[in-house]
């Protein structure tokens, strides 16, 4: 069985939770955690080491920049604040070619910037999900 690719844009507060969550699942293989600020990837870093139950055949990768990262993964989780994430979206679908993506809510900072992202998302068949 292939294992799930899986980039986290986003390393703080919420993202960091999302971390601890995904790093116990036996199907995931791989785990890019990107945050541009070094104190969110430290504190994502910790989190981690208070987790009991982590995969051990995860592999962890940390990036400040999402341009580093791998194309092609399963599953992007964007946990960064609402502002610019429609735009994030866009190039990370573009970019690296993910199709899949868990979101935090607020989804945009207005409705017509959410109704533009629904467009792209329903004209490039992604699937996306509001945690």
């Amino acid at each position: 069985m292939n294992k799930f690719k899986i980039l986290l844009v986003g390393a703080g507060q919420l993202g960091s939770r999302h971390l601890q969550a995904i790093a116990t699942l036996p199907a995931v293989g791989e785990i890019h955690v990107v945050d541009p600020r070094p104190e969110s990837l430290e504190l994502a870093r910790v989190r981690l080491r208070e987790v009991s139950d982590t995969n051990p055949a995860i592999v962890f990768k940390w990036h400040t920049d999402p341009a580093a990262c791998c194309a092609g993964g399963d599953l992007c989780i964007i946990a960064t604040q609402a502002k610019d994430r429609p735009a994030l979206i866009k190039r990370i679908a573009e970019q690296f070619s993910y199709k899949k993506f868990l979101i935090e809510k607020i989804v945009s900072q207005s409705v017509g910037e959410y109704q533009d992202l629904m467009e792209y998302i329903k004209k490039h068949s992604l699937r996306v999900w509001v945690h």
